[in-house]
C-alpha cells in the first residue's frame, strides 16, 4: 500500500497479513518486511528497530562518531530537534535555510550526509538534490525528511536521486537507524602496539632475563630464604626492626601466644619503660576570657506565637504540567526529542518565539506545511490533524490563498486555536 496509516495496519495484521510495506518499496523497508514474513523479527517490530534508541544512539557514536551530517531544513523547530539529536551520537552537525544554501554546502565537499527536507523556499529537496547528483556528487547520501505519509510523494525523493527518507517528527530510533544505514562507518582504530620485550621468549642480549626469573632475587640467595633477615634474629621480630631496638618493642596485646613465646625470657627484664612522662598542658593565656565569662548568644527575638513561613512547594516539571493540555500530546514530543526534558523545553521556546510574534494568515498550502511539522514536533496534535486537512485541500487548489469561504473558516479556526496554545505555552514556561 501507498498508505502510511497506523490504523491501516494494525487492521491488516488484524486480518492475517504479516506486515505492511510501503510503496514506494526501499531496500530498507523491503529488507524490514521480509525479516518478518521469514519469522526473523517479530511483526510489532517490523518498521522499528530492533535495539532500543539509547542503544542505536551509543551504537552510532561508537562507529561514526566525528562524520559530518548537513540538516537542511528551513524550520528552526525542527532544526532543533535534529541537531540536537546528532549532536547526542557525537556527529559534526551544519545547517542550511534553503535549498540553494544545501547546494552549495554539498557540493563543497564537507558533509559526509545530507538531510534533506523536501519542501523549502526556493529551491525545494527534490531539485536541490538533481542539481547534486547532476553536479557529479553521486556517492553522497541524501536522506529525505518528509512529513507527507503519502507514497507519490516517497516516489518522487527516490526519483529525484535521495537514498532514503524519514517521517516527520523525526523519531530518533528510525533516525539512528537510518544513519547505521547510509552514514559511512569510520575506520578501526588500530591495536595497541606491543610493548618492547614482552614477547614470550624474547632474547635481550647476554644479561637478559627470561619470563620465568624474578629480576629482583639474585641467583646466590634461594627464593626460599629471605635475603635481608640476619639469622640472629627470631623469624617473629619484623625484618625492619634492627636488633638493638628490638628488647624495646612490647609485644602486642593481640598478639598470638606463639608469637609472644617467641622472644627470650632473658631479654624481658631488660625492657625500659617506654612511655614518657605526662606532658602538662600549657598554660593558658592571660587574655583568654574564662569559659563562664563568654555570654551566650541571645537569638533573634521571635515571638513564639508566629509560626516559620513555609517554603513554596516546588512547582510540577514542565512536560507534566503540560499534561493537562487538551490537544497537546506530551508523550509525543517527548519521545521527538529523545526524552529530553531541556530539549523539549528549548524546542517550546523557539515555538513560541517562532510563531508567537505574528498572524499565520493567510495561510497557504506551504505555510500550512511548515506549521504542521513544527505543531507535530512539539506533540501539537489536534492543530497538526487541522493542518493536515486544510493542506490537502489547499493543494488541490494549486497551493493558492484560501479563497472559498469554508477554507477561510478552516484558516481563522486554526489561527484562533494555536493563539490559545501559544499563550498557555508561554504562561507555563514563564512558570519555569
Amino acid at each position: 500500500t501507498s498508505t502510511d496509516d497506523a490504523a491501516l495496519a494494525q487492521q491488516a495484521r488484524g486480518a492475517g497479513f504479516a506486515t505492511v510495506l510501503l510503496k514506494p518499496v526501499t531496500p530498507s523497508t523491503l529488507l524490514d518486511a521480509l525479516a518478518v514474513a521469514l519469522h526473523l523479527r517479530s511483526p510489532g517490530r517490523a518498521a522499528a528497530p530492533r535495539t532500543t534508541g539509547d542503544a542505536m544512539e551509543r551504537e552510532v557514536r561508537a562507529s561514526r562518531s566525528g562524520r559530518r551530517v548537513l540538516v537542511a531544513e528551513d524550520n528552526p523547530i525542527n532544526q532543533e530537534v535534529a541537531g540536537e539529536l546528532l549532536r547526542a551520537a557525537g556527529l559534526v552537525v551544519a545547517t542550511a535555510n534553503d535549498g540553494n544554501e544545501a547546494v552549495e554546502r554539498a557540493l563543497a565537499g564537507d558533509c559526509d550526509l545530507v538531510l534533506m527536507d523536501v519542501q523549502m523556499p526556493g529551491a525545494d529537496g527534490l531539485e536541490a538534490t538533481r542539481r547534486i547528483r547532476a553536479a557529479g556528487r553521486t556517492d553522497l547520501p541524501i536522506v529525505a525528511m518528509t512529513a507527507n505519509a503519502f507514497g507519490e510523494d516517497r516516489q518522487a525523493c527516490l526519483a529525484a536521486g535521495m537514498n532514503d527518507h524519514v517521517a516527520k517528527p523525526v523519531d530518533p530510533e528510525r533516525l539512528y537507524a537510518t544513519l547505521l544505514r547510509w552514514l559511512p562507518a569510520n575506520a578501526p582504530a588500530p591495536g595497541p602496539a606491543t610493548p618492547f620485550g614482552a614477547a614470550e621468549g624474547m632474547t635481550l642480549g647476554a644479561g637478559s632475563v627470561s619470563p620465568s626469573t624474578s629480576p629482583s632475587i639474585p641467583p646466590s640467595i634461594p627464593p626460599s630464604t629471605p635475603p635481608s633477615i640476619p639469622a640472629s634474629i627470631p623469624a617473629s621480630i619484623p625484618p625492619w626492626i634492627p636488633p638493638s631496638l628490638s628488647p624495646s618493642i612490647p609485644p602486642s596485646p593481640l598478639a598470638a601466644p606463639s608469637v609472644a613465646a617467641s622472644v627470650a625470657p632473658s631479654v624481658a627484664p631488660s625492657v625500659a619503660p617506654s612511655v614518657a612522662p605526662p606532658v602538662a598542658p600549657p598554660a593558658r593565656a592571660a587574655s583568654a576570657p574564662s569559659p563562664r565569662s563568654v555570654p551566650r548568644s541571645v537569638p533573634p527575638s521571635v515571638p513564639a506565637s508566629v509560626p516559620p513561613t513555609p517554603a513554596p512547594p516546588p512547582a510540577a516539571p514542565l512536560h507534566d504540567r503540560l499534561a493537562a493540555v487538551p490537544g497537546l500530546d506530551v508523550g509525543q514530543a517527548m519521545r521527538v526529542v529523545g526524552g529530553q526534558p531541556a530539549l523539549f523545553r528549548r524546542v517550546l521556546e523557539r515555538f513560541v518565539q517562532a510563531y508567537g510574534g505574528h498572524d499565520p494568515l493567510p495561510l497557504d498550502a506551504a505555510r500550512a506545511h511548515s506549521l504542521r511539522g513544527a505543531c507535530a514536533t512539539i506533540g501539537a496534535v489536534q492543530i497538526a490533524a487541522a493542518l493536515h486537512d486544510y493542506e490537502r485541500a489547499a493543494r488541490a487548489r494549486s497551493g493558492e490563498a484560501a479563497d472559498s469561504g469554508e477554507m477561510q473558516q478552516q484558516a481563522e479556526a486554526i489561527a484562533a486555536e494555536l493563539r490559545l496554545l501559544i499563550e498557555r505555552l508561554r504562561a507555563e514556561l514563564a512558570a519555569g
